[in-house]
């Protein structure tokens, strides 16, 4: 991924452009349950969409990843198009996988997704940023018109 991926205060940062194929996933004890996304814009503004989701380190995440069958236990996964699929990102937080009782069984569990959508001058957006995501905005920083 090379500079697409790097590590920030708080975090990492990855830059998603559509153009480029990869699927990452973050393991469920690395991820707070909060993942920002930061796209800067004309005119020194900026948006930014939050999500909140719930991250339990000890159940078991299922979605495998095509190139490690077996390898499970990621509670994100960031996925970037090269363009074949017609060119998108995406971030999913699939929230709490269902928990097994002790006898076996499967119990349903419910959760709650929390989502913010903000929009301003870069320099509010990026305090949004550090007060809700606990990251440098290193994008906004560094100028990034991606």
């Amino acid at each position: 991924m090379g500079e697409l991926l790097r590590r920030t205060r708080g975090g990492v940062a990855v830059t998603m452009t559509g153009a480029d194929r990869f699927k990452l996933g973050f393991a469920a004890p690395h991820v707070t349950g909060r993942l920002g996304y930061l796209r800067a814009l004309p005119d020194n503004m900026s948006t930014l969409l939050v999500r909140s989701s719930p991250v339990h380190p000890g159940l078991d995440y299922a979605e495998e990843p095509d190139d490690r069958p077996g390898h499970r236990g990621d509670a994100l996964h960031i996925y970037d198009d090269d363009g074949g699929l017609g060119g998108f990102a995406e971030m999913e937080a699939p929230g709490t996988p269902a928990d097994l009782g002790f006898d076996g069984s499967r119990r349903p569990t419910t959760d709650r997704f929390t989502t913010w959508w903000f929009r301003g001058p870069t320099a509010n957006i990026a305090e949004i940023v550090r007060q809700l995501v606990h990251m440098e905005p290193s994008l906004l920083d560094e100028g990034d018109r991606r």
